[in-house]
């Protein structure tokens, strides 16, 4: 999907490069959650820890996403986004007081989704990121035999 390739690209740069601050390991652990609020008008993900926006993408195709279908789509996708980000860069080993989440908000940043939680060493999401992994693995292997 363009959507899931635009941001998986962008998204996962930014972040690593924006919660590399988190690694250092100070005195104190950071208390914060990390929000992605997106912004279908303008093709704009924008994210936020708990005291500042950390950055803004443009996402294309955010906007042909239908008005009915825009939070469960964008769900989905970060939180696809964000387990491929955390192989990356490990989220539970981030110097954030645990436990702390990534939520999805809407335009007045209150809570669409919790798309992942991290604690202690585990990364936990949602149920729904594993609904229909097994039908993508068996098209997939499926696609490798027909070869």
């Amino acid at each position: 999907m363009k959507l899931r390739e635009n941001l998986f690209k962008e998204l996962a740069n930014r972040l690593q490069e924006v919660l590399g601050k988190f690694v250092d390991k100070g005195d104190f652990p950071a208390v914060t959650d990390i929000y992605f609020k997106p912004i279908k008008e303008l093709k704009e993900l924008v994210v936020y820890d708990d005291d500042n926006k950390l950055f803004t993408l443009s996402v294309n195709g955010m906007d042909n996403i239908l008005e009915k279908e825009f939070y469960p789509t964008i769900e989905n996708e970060l939180r696809r986004v964000l387990l491929e980000v955390d192989k990356r860069i490990s989220f539970a080993g981030l110097h954030i007081w645990k436990p702390y989440s990534f939520v999805l908000v809407d335009d007045n940043m209150d809570s669409v989704a919790e798309l992942m939680l991290i604690d202690d060493d585990s990364v936990l999401a949602s149920q729904t990121i594993l609904e229909g992994l097994d039908d993508e693995l068996n098209e997939f292997l499926n696609n490798l035999l027909s070869e």
